[in-house]
């Protein structure tokens, strides 16, 4: 059912009316009675049919626009069914449901971004990081799903004991991660300046196939990513400060070409990486721990292997001073192969060749000007 006329319909309708028969009686007021009586009355007859069809064309097309008004209401509630719809599958106990589940939140971020986009992003970060953790009535009364924070990590193992957990849900969460990377994709296409909200803290999962995935400027404080396969992955700007990127019993994280600008890797823990052909410009790798890091002809322009004044874990939670913080597991070998501008190379000071003891010194090669 149409809506009542707006009040702007029916004052503008009255006033257009009014005007024509006040013309109309000033036409014909004069001769009335005369012989031109019968052709007047036919002239008044054939004007009040005309401001009758005018009425009636104003009138049909506000109908029209309150019967689209009502189909784009209809389809915004359908789409909004479709959203909670696709967000409960991801609470059901079957994979083939919950990967639905992915694929349906994943088409309405594409098909409607401005409606769903950013909805999509939170629901499927937090599905990443916390995929086992589900209640349905946590869906239906929040439309969200629990996230796992970083400070509810009581040990060290938790994040590798978590990984395991994970392990189930892996194809899940690796198509889960790339839904959003599409998001964050398509969002800097349309504007380049465009920083979405990926908050991944706390990630944690084995042998994760994620390569060439867009997680710039995501934050993934804490995550744990044994093994995983970040090849060709833009992942500038993201904060990995303190994230497990190896474990002694797994083969390395590969960042086989990967786009590491301005990324924050403080604390990490980097054993064994694959960083070929990596670009790391600006990096912040103080603390980072890289013994076996396997580096070949990666950029490392004005990295930060040191910095004074950096608390580290231990000592944020005693209250103690600011320590001063190096990467460790480094080897002049190691720092040969970096690549770098010869205005602005890497920060080295104090840090120490895990072999010899001696001070690293930057003497990589240079880049072209």
């Amino acid at each position: 059912m149409p809506s009542r006329p707006p009040s702007w319909l029916v004052i503008t309708t009255s006033l257009g009316l009014l005007a024509f028969i006040a013309v109309v009686i000033t036409m014909v007021w004069d001769d009335l009675g005369g012989p031109l009586e019968a052709r007047r009355a036919e002239a008044v007859r054939n004007l009040a049919l005309v401001a009758g069809g005018i009425v009636a064309l104003i009138i049909a097309v506000w109908r029209s626009r309150a019967a689209q008004d009502q189909v784009r209401v209809n389809e915004r509630e359908r789409l909004d069914r479709r959203f909670y719809t696709g967000v409960s599958l991801l609470s059901e106990k079957e994979t083939v449901s919950r990967l639905a589940g992915i694929r349906m939140l994943g088409q309405l971020a594409k098909l409607e971004p401005k409606l769903f986009r950013d909805d999509v992003i939170l629901v499927l970060c937090e599905f990443a990081c916390n995929p086992t953790a589900i209640d349905k009535s946590d869906v239906e009364a929040a439309g969200v799903l629990p996230r796992f924070s970083i400070d509810d990590s009581k040990d060290a193992d938790d994040g590798d004991r978590r990984a395991v957990i994970n392990a189930s849900r892996r194809e899940e969460i690796e198509k889960a991660i790339k839904v959003v990377s599409d998001c964050n994709t398509a969002a800097t296409a349309e504007h380049p300046d465009t920083q979405l909200e990926l908050n991944l803290p706390g990630l944690a999962l084995h042998d994760a196939k994620l390569e060439k995935v867009n997680l710039s400027g995501a934050d993934l404080r804490g995550a744990w990513l044994v093994g995983v396969d970040f090849s060709n992955a833009n992942l500038s700007g993201t904060k990995l400060a303190s994230a497990r990127l190896i474990s002694a019993k797994l083969k390395g994280a590969d960042l086989t070409d990967a786009d590491l600008t301005r990324t924050v890797l403080s604390l990490a823990n980097l054993q064994d990486a694959q960083l070929a052909d990596a670009d790391l410009s600006y990096a912040e790798l103080d603390g980072a721990a890289m013994l076996g890091v396997q580096i070949d002809n990666s950029i490392f322009t004005g990295a930060l292997f040191s910095r004074s004044g950096v608390a580290t874990p231990d000592s944020e939670r005693a209250g103690e001073a600011l320590d001063e913080v190096t990467a460790t597991g480094l080897t002049q070998a190691t720092i040969d192969q970096m690549v770098a501008t010869d205005a602005n190379p890497p920060r080295l000071t104090g840090v120490l060749d895990a072999e010899t003891g001696e001070p690293l010194e930057w003497r990589g090669k240079m880049l072209p000007p």
